[in-house]
């Protein structure tokens, strides 16, 4: 599963990397450095196709398994809530049989103040974090479906910028044409350089998603989200 989920990430950083030949670019001839960056835009815009639609596959992916996990916990709050009352006398115990550890016993059993006090503590506290469970599987998604779109919209940056250096590459100046080399490499530098930080950026994007998605199956959810993010 994680494998399929993580595909569209892997996709996206086989482009990116992708953009590291053109740091060679101004060593190369003319037409070496021309037939190179016509031969990257058209990979690129390709990778870019399937990495979005890679994406919207991830998003759906993600949407399932977050609602598999909130029916966990919405059966696991269903089943403590069982069981309280249960214990308590106000439900039968045939009210949890569904659970994977039903109450012994008719309950109903007396309690002085301090030990039902404490047991009303306990199950309050416990729906509180299952509650927190399903909450935070919401924000992980939403977190997954902007980070999805944020690597989306950097991939579309990737590809504007080698569109932009390659119209640069594609027309010779006039000094080019007499020497039969590439004179204009510090703009060719600059922009691969620029190429570089999209790549940077999007690679740490992907990273993000991995996390996500490591928290959204991690057994506790509410403790890997960060309000701060």
């Amino acid at each position: 599963m994680r494998d399929r989920v993580f595909s569209r990430a892997a996709g996206a950083r086989m482009a990116l990397a992708l953009l590291t030949v053109l740091a060679l670019a101004a060593c190369g001839t003319p037409r070496q450095v021309r037939d190179l960056s016509t031969t990257q835009l058209a990979t690129l815009t390709a990778m870019e196709t399937a990495v979005g639609v890679q994406g919207q596959a991830l998003v759906r992916h993600a949407d399932q398994l977050r609602q598999q996990r909130k029916a966990r916990f919405e059966a696991e709050l269903a089943c403590a809530d069982a069981r309280f009352y249960v214990a308590a006398g106000v439900l039968s115990p045939a009210s949890d049989d569904h659970c994977d550890n039903p109450s012994d016993g008719p309950g109903g059993v007396a309690l002085d103040d301090e030990t039902a006090r404490y047991a009303i503590e306990q199950h309050n506290l416990g729906r509180t974090g299952i509650l927190a469970n399903i909450a935070a599987l919401d924000t992980l998604h939403a977190r997954i479906v902007a980070k999805s779109a944020e690597l989306d919209a950097l991939m579309d940056e990737v590809v504007a910028a080698q569109a932009l250096l390659n119209t640069h590459i594609q027309t010779p100046t006039a000094l080019e044409r007499i020497t039969g080399r590439i004179v204009d490499a510090d703009t060719i530098a600059a922009l691969t350089e620029r190429l570089a930080s999209i790549r940077a950026e999007a690679g740490s994007t992907a990273d993000d998603i991995h996390a996500l998605l490591d928290s959204m199956v991690a057994p506790n959810p509410a403790r890997e989200v960060n309000p701060d993010d």
